[in-house]
């Protein structure tokens, strides 16, 4: 009886033994746990303060390029900056396609009408009322077209006619903020290719074989806040994107869009800060007729 006692109470202190270690060997694992834990959250806060410090370093880098700027402007008399000019609206490149399209229509439908009348009228009297009509109609829409002859839209010097707009290649190498600040100065804004047609014309403009093959900013850029791509001169959000395929997905903080040469200038983004050429948009002006100096 003394030895199964013995052994019952020996098997019961190994149970406890076992029991101790198994909770010995769980709070070494929850420590283990925790401390490797605590370092995740340690070097997480080590990357963020690093990119916030990066940050800080590109905001200051932008102030100090756009303090020099604001420096080399020219000044007035006084001795004060020249300020820039207004930004230009936006120009509506369809409208004159469109005030054509209705003046056609307009007057195809009053060429309807009028033969209408014709037909109606198949008397003898009327039809040579009617044939009366339609020759005094005549004679009065050629004196109308006479009198109402069609402006003539031109571009402002050194820019090149392309469509509805016109567009001038840099030969300065500029930062994308200076290249938009240069094209404000000039009356114009960095070249915003809002449809697909505007930017094939383009690419197959600058790929000609007389004309440099070289990197040129564009008017879009990254918006970091609201992650979308968006045009410079009027802030609102990209439809149409001519990016590369072949574009990586790399982080586009303080990117721009410029015409990659080695892509067939289809779009690529790179850092704003990098000097490039760039290409100027300025909208059609109208050319006044000449003044006739027999006039009073």
């Amino acid at each position: 009886m003394q030895t199964k006692r013995v052994l019952l109470l020996g098997f019961v202190l190994l149970v406890v033994i076992q029991l101790c270690l198994a909770d010995v060997d769980d709070d070494r694992q929850r420590n283990e746990i925790e401390r490797a834990r605590r370092r995740r959250k340690e070097k997480l806060r080590a990357e963020r303060a690093e990119r916030r410090l990066q940050k800080e370093q590109r905001l200051l880098q932008q102030l100090e390029r756009g303090k020099r700027h604001r420096e080399h402007r020219p000044r007035t008399e006084t001795g004060n900056p020249q300020p820039y000019e207004a930004q230009p609206p936006v120009h509506n490149r369809h409208r004159l396609e469109q005030e054509n399209l209705r003046a056609e229509r307009n007057e195809r439908r009053r060429v309807r009408q009028e033969q209408n009348e014709v037909r109606r009228n198949r008397g003898g009297r009327r039809r040579q009322h009617a044939k009366k009509l339609l020759r005094s109609n005549e004679l009065d829409r050629d004196e109308r077209r006479n009198e109402t002859t069609r402006p003539n839209y031109v571009c402002p010097p050194d820019f090149v006619r392309l469509g509805n707009s016109c567009y001038l290649l840099s030969k300065q190498i500029l930062a994308w903020q200076e290249a938009h600040h240069y094209c404000r100065d000039m009356g114009s804004h960095l070249a915003s290719l809002e449809t697909a047609w505007e930017d094939g014309n383009m690419r197959d403009y600058i790929n000609r074989k007389e004309l440099a093959r070289l990197e040129r900013w564009i008017g879009g850029r990254y918006n970091w806040e609201t992650s979308k791509w968006i045009w410079g001169s009027s802030g609102k959000r990209m439809g149409y994107q001519g990016f590369s395929r072949r574009n990586s997905n790399d982080d586009r903080t303080w990117h721009c869009v410029f015409m990659d040469p080695t892509r067939q200038y289809r779009w690529a983004h790179k850092s704003c800060f990098q000097a490039l050429h760039f290409i100027c948009e300025a909208p059609l002006q109208k050319e006044l007729p000449p003044k006739d100096n027999n006039e009073i």
